[in-house]
Formats: structure tokens, sequence, C-alpha cells
């Protein structure tokens, strides 16, 4: 039976067997509840087990029904759950049956499926759904629903959809739902003008408002004639999220107006360390005269995080006459990280750059601390002259995490607008240069680490440097496939994949066609955790408390616990930190790159992603592991698109002032 007809076949099964259940709602239930259960455990039932079973099992649908006996909202709200993790649209005649129920919660959850699963035939379903809904709820998650599969008449809709004197749940999806079109390019000036609107009027809640900015720097839309509306709705609310968020869109206003306004909060030594962080990167748009000064005194500021942000702001947008000034705060920096970062800086804009590399050099082989050397190393991705000391570093330090850099460093010189002209510079009749960089990354694929091969194979296949025609044999990227260990190994696989395609001249193979095995524990190991299972970590900064979902990320918490368990996150370092976004640790290797033989599905529900919000990382749907993230402030453009699974309930000062490097020292489960 081919796949389609087994979806739809299961999807009128359930619809007959949920239809006939409802009609015998005094016959006693046939499920069964397990002892050894934590209280309020959703997973001790059997049939709502089975319901998770046939989404594992999915596409075959062999496992048969019979574990459902009653149409039950819990149940009926788990299937819609599946449904919009599975994102398979054979499932949506289901779906468009409950959007009929006569419980409005399991209408709103059905809504959320349909938005999910985000086919064609989402589209209209929704539209016709918004047509006779009258409950504010279920309207917005029809409309968040709308912005996740829509078109531009879709858009439309939402954008003329009626706010005034309307229930708070329906102005908050119209809200959301603009952001939810604009991540996927879909806008225009309406969209910014009905979001403005929102936010100018008086009353609205502070999710409201939070939720209306954050899609409004979403947008990416020239903002430059709502400058004054900006600082005026600014300037009018104490919420922090909201203003951080309008101070993120006025990256798209670059009016004299804005510039001033900007420049007053850089001053402001009292305003939230993540509105200056954000102050700084909108400066981007705006003449590197017009505001340098204003940026220089924070690269001294307190907070390491606003000295970071201008540090990188510097990084992207320097100029020749300033590399003095970017040594000497250089020099003067007492934070190994930062001092990384402004030497590159000066690296990138200075003329004389072989100084510059052997102070970066001396910094490097003095330096003890793995992140700033691994900082260091990238830092002479500036300078092509320097790609054997790099070279060396790259394949001999034997430290994962300076082999990535490296190699990241290597592939920034094959970037670099004037590698052409060096090569020919510089080559000989002994010494070739292009060749040297062919066979640079032909060694890292045949390395067999999963960062190397990954970013080797991704600079290979840009067809810019023509490596398709310079490779006389390409056997060695099989050779690479073959050092994979999946599901390990995935992204640098795929990766593989893509750079064997392009040397061979085919098309990009089906990566959804990859078999992985995925992790499923037993009942009983996730019925017995308990619904609000908390875990301390203590860190090298201080300690945080996470409260863990098992309810929503059965399988994610489960596997969570476990590793705690283990004692696998300690000595674990936090690799990625992105100021008021992510700090994010778990990485096995350090470098962001490292994952077990233990993959995850994803786990996607209606929880968003706000400050302290926990979820897996990914490399895309179903392929989490063992890396995991706390957001910094409201991410909503993740939600139901990672897998949310806790929340942080104490110590969130101490995760805001995490640096890269920072370790976990131990982590232990609450009783």
């Amino acid at each position: 039976m081919p796949n389609t007809v087994k979806h739809i076949f299961f999807s009128f099964s359930l619809i007959f067997l949920l239809a006939s259940c409802s009609q015998n709602e005094s016959e006693p239930k046939d499920n069964q509840i397990f002892e050894g259960y934590a209280q309020g455990n959703i997973f001790a039932d059997s049939v709502i087990q089975n319901i998770y079973d046939f989404g594992k099992n999915s596409p075959d649908f062999q496992k048969p029904l019979a574990d459902f006996s009653k149409s039950l909202p819990e149940y009926k709200k788990s299937v819609l759950l599946q449904f919009a993790s599975l994102q398979n649209e054979a499932h949506l005649p289901v779906v468009e049956t409950f959007l009929l129920d006569l419980d409005s919660e399991i209408r709103a959850v059905a809504a959320f499926a349909a938005g999910q699963i985000g086919a064609v035939r989402s589209e209209s379903l929704i539209i016709n759904s918004l047509k006779t809904e009258t409950s504010p709820q279920v309207i917005e998650q029809l409309l968040i629903a709308l912005g996740k599969c829509g078109d531009e008449k879709s858009l439309e809709i939402v954008q003329s959809y009626p706010i005034e004197n309307q229930y708070p749940a329906v102005i908050l999806g119209v809200s959301e739902a603009l952001g939810n079109f604009a991540e996927r390019n879909i806008k225009n000036v309406k969209s910014a003008e009905r979001l403005l609107e929102i936010l100018q009027k008086k009353d609205i809640s502070n999710e409201i408002s939070c939720t209306a900015s954050y899609a409004l720097f979403r947008l990416k839309s020239d903002l430059k004639k709502f400058d004054q509306t900006l600082i005026t709705i600014y300037n009018s609310t104490e919420y922090i999220y909201t203003k951080s968020n309008i101070v993120k869109a006025s990256l798209y206003s670059q009016t004299p107006v804005m510039l001033g306004f900007l420049k007053v909060i850089l001053k402001t030594d009292s305003v939230d360390y993540r509105i200056r962080v954000n102050a700084v990167k909108a400066l981007i748009s705006f003449k590197y005269d017009d505001y340098s000064e204003s940026v220089f005194p924070i690269l001294t500021s307190k907070n390491i995080h606003e000295a970071n942000s201008a540090a990188q702001f510097f990084y992207a947008n320097g100029k020749t006459a300033d590399v003095p000034k970017y040594l000497d705060y250089a020099k003067k920096s007492k934070h190994k990280l930062l001092k990384s970062k402004l030497l590159a800086t000066a690296l990138k804009y200075s003329k004389d750059k072989h100084s510059v590399s052997e102070l970066i050099k001396k910094e490097f082989e003095r330096e003890s601390d793995i992140y700033a050397k691994a900082a260091l190393l990238e830092a002479l991705g500036e300078d092509i002259a320097q790609y054997r000391y790099v070279m060396h570093k790259t394949f001999f330090e034997r430290n994962q995490v300076l082999s990535t850099s490296g190699i990241t460093a290597l592939s920034a010189m094959r970037n670099l607008p004037e590698f052409n002209d060096f090569a020919k510079k510089h080559s000989t009749k002994k010494e070739n240069i292009e060749a040297d960089f062919a066979e640079i990354f032909q060694k890292a694929i045949l390395s067999g680490d999963a960062a190397m091969m990954a970013l080797a194979a991704q600079t290979i296949r840009d067809e810019r440097f023509n490596y398709a025609s310079l490779y006389k044999n390409t056997f060695f990227v099989k050779q690479g496939l073959k050092k994979c260990v999946l599901p390990r190994d995935y992204e640098a696989y795929v990766e593989l994949l893509k750079a064997d395609a392009y040397l061979n001249g085919a098309e990009y193979p089906d990566f959804k066609a990859l078999k992985l095995t995925y992790y499923q524990p037993e009942w009983s190991a996730i019925y017995s955790v308990p619904v609000k299972q908390r875990v301390k970590f203590t860190t090298t900064r201080g300690s945080f408390v996470i409260e863990l979902d098992v309810n929503s990320a059965p399988v994610s918490v489960e596997n969570f616990v476990r590793l705690v368990w283990e004692d696998y996150f300690d000595n674990k370092a936090f690799h990625r930190v992105v100021p008021d976004f992510v700090v994010q640790t778990g990485c096995p290797r350090g470098d962001g790159w490292g994952a077990e033989q233990t993959v995850l599905k994803s786990e996607f529900s209606m929880k968003k992603f706000e400050e302290g919000s926990v979820g897996y990382a990914s490399s895309g749907k179903d392929t989490e592991s063992v890396q995991w993230f706390v957001t910094l402030s409201p991410a909503y453009h993740l939600n139901g698109r990672y897998t949310n699974f806790g929340t942080v309930t104490e110590g969130m000062e101490v995760i805001h002032n995490i640096e890269l490097g920072d370790r976990i020292l131990d982590a232990e489960l609450m009783l």
C-alpha cells in the first residue's frame, strides 16, 4: 500500500473511531494506568502511549488503534500534537474534523496542527474556519497558523482583520501571524502599519506589545518614516522586551532622529544591557564617522556582553584609520575574548597585516584558555599569508575546538576578495597556493573530524572557487562519507553529500531519505518523571534551576533526565553565547559540532519561547541530540520549530552573566 494511501486510511479510520467512541460515553474506558507513575504525568495512560507510538512508527501505521475507547479531550489533544510534530499533509482530514469539535480548546490545538503541517490545503482549511469561528482563543491560533502557511492573499486577510474592540487573544494572533509571514518573507508596508497601530493602542498588555514589536523588527522593512513613532512607543513603555524589540527595529529606520535616539541609549548606563547591545547593532545602518565615537566607550563597559557587541560591531564596520585605536583597546583589555576580537578587527583593516598577525601569533602561543586561543586562530583568517601557520595548528594541535577554528579561518581566507591576486603573486613552480588550499580542504575531509569535514565541504561546493575542475579525482569525498558515523555526524554527512553532488555535476540527493535510528525509551522511564522535575546546574558563574515539562516533550525530557543522571553535562562548556538571544551547551566537542548516537525526534508544542525557555538545538527537524539552549529574551521565531521542554525558574541572572567557555561543574536532579 503506498504511503499516501496509508496516511489517508489512518486518518479516516481515526475519524471513524473517535466518532464511534463519542457515541458510547457511558461505557467504561478501555485504557490502563500503569503503576509507578508520577502524579500528573499523562503518559501513564496506555491510550496516550499508543497515540505517541503511532507517531513513532509513522508512516506505516501498522499498530491497531484498539486502545482508543473514548474520544476524550486529552486523547484528541495528544493526536493533534503528534500531527503538529509529524507535519504530514495526509493528516489534514483528521485536523479538519477536529476544527469542528465542540470543545474550543481542541479546535485551538487543531488550528496549531494545521499551521504546523503547513500545506496548501492547510491554508484553505484555516481560512474557512476563520469565517465561522467565534472563540477568541481559537481565532488567535487560526491567525497564527495562517501566518505559517498562507500566501499574499492570506496576508491581506490578517492585515485587515478587525482589531478594534477585539479580545486581546485576537490582537495577539494578528501580531504573531504578521511575524510568521515575515519569517517567510511575505510582507509589505501594511504589515508595519498594522503592527504600529497595535503598539499605539491604549492599555494593551505587555504580551501583546512584546509580540507586536517582535514581529515589527522581524519584518526587516524600511521604517524611516516611522522613526518618531518608534521613539514614542519606546518611551511609553517600561516593558524591557518591547523596548528592546523597538531598538532592534530601529536598524531599519536610518534617520538623523533615530541616530540621536540610539546615541542617548548608549550614553545611559542604567539601561538594560540587552537594549544597549541592540542599540550598537542598530548603528550599522549609519555612516561610521557619525557614530563610532559613541561606540568606542562601550568597549570598556562593565558588562562584557556590551563590550563584546561593540568589538563585533567594529569588526564588521571598521576602517583603516582607526586601527591604532583597535590595537590600543586590545592592549588595555583584560578580557581575553574581547582582546581577540579587537586584534582580529585590527588585522582585518590594517595595511600592515604582517605586524598585526605576528602580534596575534604571540598571543596565541602564550595563551592557555582554549576558547581564547580558538578566537585568535580564527582571527588569522584575515591574513592569507598566515595559511601555513594556521594549517599546522589546525591539523596538529589535536584539539577539536582549535581544529574547528582553524578550518574556519582557512575557509575565510579562501573567501577573501584578494585571494586570487595573492595566489597569483606569491605562487611559484614549487608552491601553488590555490593547489595548497585544495589539498588542505581535501585533507580536512579525510580527517574524519565532523566539523572539519563539514566546513571544508561547504567551501569546496562554492561555485565561485571552481573546485569541480580543480580536483582530478573526487573519490576522497566518498571516503569522507564512509568516515561519518550516523546519526552522530549527520550534519557533516549532509554537507559531504552536497559537495559530492557538486563535484560530479549531479543534483542534491533527497536528505529526507536518510534513515536515522531514533531514541525511544521505555514508557516506564517516561511516566516515572515528575511533571515538574527540577534540575540544578552549578556553573563557573553560579547556579540556576530548570523545571522540565515532560507532558509537552516526553522523550526529550526523559533523555535530558537520563543525561543528568549519568553526569553527562558535567564539565561541558557553554560553547555559544549570543547576547539577547541564547546561551548553548551540551556539546561533547565543545565547538557546537558534537552529538551522540542518541538522536531524538522533534516534539513541537504550543509553548512559546520566552526568556528562560529551554530548548534542544538541532540542525533541522528530527535531529536533536544532546545540545540545548536557554533563551535570554523572547524568541518567537523559534516557536513550533524547536523542542521547548523546560523553563528556568531560578538563577536567570546567572545565565545572563554566562560567557563563552564557562562550564557546567555539576548537574543534579532535585527532589
